[in-house]
């Protein structure tokens, strides 16, 4: 088997026309009846997942992947911006998900966490994969939650990595507990960023401007980096929408969970993912590591090992 790392970052993917958007996906080992379903965080592609999918396959387990809305090779949101940019964001609420403006004019909104979930179940359903292994990071994981709620049948267990309940609140959080770290750790997807010691009520009002900000100073240099923006809008619109529901589903959910959270985590603080965890009743690992797989290439073998061994006990 040829290694993901020698074949060219997924280079082997496709795009297909799911829910009226196009979305980039691949499939490898499908030989294998077990298949994982990824799915990457904010702004993140399918090639951040090479090293555990090479993982996974190892373990004999297909592995399918995907580039977000926004993200990767999938379909961008700038094109359904009208110019100027900054007049189509005087808002964030919106009460369709659809590209563009909504139709009372109030705001815009492409999209929400619950199309990620449902592009991501088209997928599935393009490989013909009735029920699979879902893992999740960090946005993603979120995603994955919503898959495990909305379309229980499709999934037959749930791996969800540095991630939240309410990923937005849970940032908001670690925001205002900081010492300077969660600036550092958002770095340039904050416009600007957030200060030390504000609120959450502060950090969210905050949150909701960043992305009508971030258009009006990237307009002059063009859109390309506009649409990591709509992705920050949908975790807000979803939240703001869902929060109540999703809270009542998690705690119903019955297929295996398993939960990890790096202790050193400046941006989802490891506290969200032990709530997570007691609201899945999922199992819980704690690792040495930031947001990410773990600080070391021996810690992130044991968050891999955690996975594969979850995934392989389970029905």
């Amino acid at each position: 088997m040829l290694p993901l790392a020698l074949a060219s970052l997924f280079s082997p993917s496709v795009t297909t026309l799911l829910n009226g958007v196009r979305i980039e996906h691949a499939s490898w080992n499908s030989g294998s009846s077990d298949a994982v379903l990824l799915l990457m965080g904010h702004s993140a592609t399918m090639t951040w997942w090479r090293h555990g999918a090479e993982r996974l396959q190892r373990a004999g387990l297909r592995v399918i992947a995907l580039d977000n809305r926004d993200s990767g090779l999938s379909q961008r949101f700038d094109s359904a911006l009208p110019d100027p940019v900054t007049a189509t964001l005087p808002a964030i609420t919106c009460e369709h998900s659809q590209p563009g403006p909504t139709p009372d004019g109030g705001g815009v909104c492409a999209y929400t966490l619950d199309d990620l979930a449902d592009d991501a179940v088209g997928v599935l359903d393009h490989y013909g994969v009735e029920r699979a292994h879902v893992l999740g990071a960090s946005m993603g994981g979120v995603v994955a939650q919503i898959i495990a709620s909305r379309h229980a049948a499709r999934c037959r267990s749930l791996s969800l990595v540095m991630t939240a309940e309410r990923i937005g609140e849970a940032t908001a959080a670690t925001a205002a507990a900081s010492d300077g770290a969660f600036i550092g750790a958002l770095g340039a997807a904050t416009l600007p960023p957030p200060h030390p010691g504000m609120t959450k009520d502060e950090y969210l009002s905050s949150r909701a401007r960043r992305p009508r900000r971030a258009a009006s100073r990237l307009l002059p240099r063009g859109r390309a980096a506009v649409t990591g923006r709509w992705q920050t809008l949908a975790i807000i619109e979803w939240e703001r929408r869902r929060t109540a529901e999703h809270a009542s589903a998690l705690r119903g959910l019955k297929m295996p969970a398993l939960v990890l959270h790096g202790k050193h985590d400046p941006l989802v603080g490891v506290d969200a993912g032990r709530g997570l965890a007691a609201a899945t009743g999922a199992r819980f690992v704690e690792y040495a590591g930031g947001h990410n797989f773990g600080h070391s290439a021996a810690e992130r073998s044991k968050v891999w090992d955690e996975i594969v061994e979850h995934i392989k006990a389970s029905p």
